[in-house]
C-alpha cells in the first residue's frame, strides 16, 4: 500500500497514476468532507500497488479541524488536531506485500513566499555550495545564517506535521517529497486563482534559486530529525543550473504530469522494496 498525504504538490503524481484522469477523481479528495484517506483509481501500468490519498489543503481542513494540523510547543511535545490524529492512527504501518509506505507532500511554497517579491532594499547572499550563484551587484549582502533563520521560521508548520506523523506512526517508512525548484522564467506564473503575475515585482532568478536550495536542505534536515526520509526532485527534471526544466513545469511552482510520472517512478521503486520496515541503504542514499 502507498499512502499519499499532502497539498498541491500531490496533484502531478495523482495525474500521472490516475486510471481515468485527474479531473474525474479530484472531487473525491477535494470536497466539503473532513480529510480522509480514500482509494485512488490507478493505472496498473503506472503503479502496481494500491494507493490511498488524503488531501490536506487549508480550505479542506479548516472547516473541520481548524487552520493548523499540528503545533510543536517544545522539542518533544506536539499538539495535533483530533481529526488529523485519528487519520494518522488509522493507517496500517506494518510492512506487507509490496510494502506499506507513506509519502508526504507537506506545504512546499515557503521558498517562494520568502524569495518571490523584491524587497525595498534588494538583498542577496553567498551560498557556499553554489559559488556560481554569486551575489548580484548593487544588492545588500545578508549573512547566510539570517537567511537560514528566515527559512526555519517558514517551515515550522511543516516540521510540526512531520513530527506528528512520526509520533503516530513510529515504525512506518515515511518519505517527505521535496518540492521542485522554480522555473527559470522572468514572468511569474503562479497557477489559477492566485495573485496577478503582472502585479509582482520579482526577485532575480539566482536569489530565488538560492532560497530554494536553503529551503530544500533545511526541510531535509527537519525530516531527518523526525526519523523521516526525504525524496529529492528527479534529476531528469532539472536543467543544468538546477531550475525546473520548462517541459516538466505546470506553473512557476508545481510540476506537471510528466514531472509527476518521474516522482511516481521513484515512489514505486521505494514501495517495492519496503516490505520490511527497514528501508534499504541504497534507497536512503538515493533519497538523501
Amino acid at each position: 500500500m502507498i499512502y499519499i498525504m499532502g497539498m498541491s504538490h500531490i496533484l502531478p503524481v495523482l495525474d500521472a497514476c490516475s486510471a481515468d484522469g485527474l479531473k474525474a477523481q479530484l472531487g473525491r479528495i477535494s470536497n466539503d468532507q473532513a480529510p480522509q484517506f480514500v482509494d485512488w483509481h490507478t493505472d496498473p501500468a503506472q503503479i502496481a500497488v494500491p494507493v490511498q490519498v488524503a488531501n490536506l489543503y487549508i480550505r479542506q481542513i479548516a472547516p473541520h479541524w481548524g487552520p493548523t494540523l499540528a503545533l510543536q510547543s517544545s522539542p518533544s511535545v506536539i499538539s495535533m488536531a483530533p481529526g488529523f490524529q485519528k487519520m494518522l492512527a488509522g493507517m496500517n504501518g506494518e510492512g506487507g506485500q509490496g510494502g506499506n509506505v507513506l509519502f508526504t507532500f507537506i506545504h512546499g511554497e515557503e521558498h517562494i513566499h520568502l524569495a518571490l517579491r523584491e524587497q525595498p532594499q534588494p538583498l542577496d547572499f553567498w551560498l557556499p555550495e553554489r559559488p556560481d550563484l554569486a551575489p548580484l551587484p548593487g544588492r545588500q549582502i545578508v549573512p547566510l545564517y539570517v537567511i537560514e533563520l528566515q527559512v526555519a521560521a517558514q517551515i515550522a508548520k511543516a516540521q510540526a506535521i512531520l513530527l506528528a506523523i512520526r509520533a503516530m506512526q513510529p515504525s512506518m517508512p515515511v518519505f517527505n517529497v521535496v518540492c521542485p525548484p522554480t522555473i527559470p522564467g522572468e514572468r511569474w506564473d503562479p497557477g489559477p486563482g492566485v495573485v496577478d503575475p503582472e502585479a509582482v515585482d520579482m526577485s532575480p532568478l539566482s536569489v530565488r534559486l538560492k532560497y530554494y536550495l536553503v529551503y530544500a536542505r533545511q526541510i531535509r534536515e527537519s525530516a531527518r530529525a523526525c526519523g523521516i526520509n526525504s525524496l529529492l526532485p528527479p534529476a531528469e527534471a532539472m536543467d543544468p543550473q538546477g531550475y525546473l526544466a520548462a517541459e516538466f513545469a505546470g506553473d512557476s511552482v508545481h510540476g506537471n504530469k510528466r514531472y509527476g510520472a518521474l516522482v511516481l517512478r521513484q515512489m514505486a521503486e521505494i514501495a517495492e522494496k519496503t516490505g520490511q520496515r527497514r528501508v534499504p541503504a541504497e534507497l536512503l542514499a538515493q533519497a538523501a
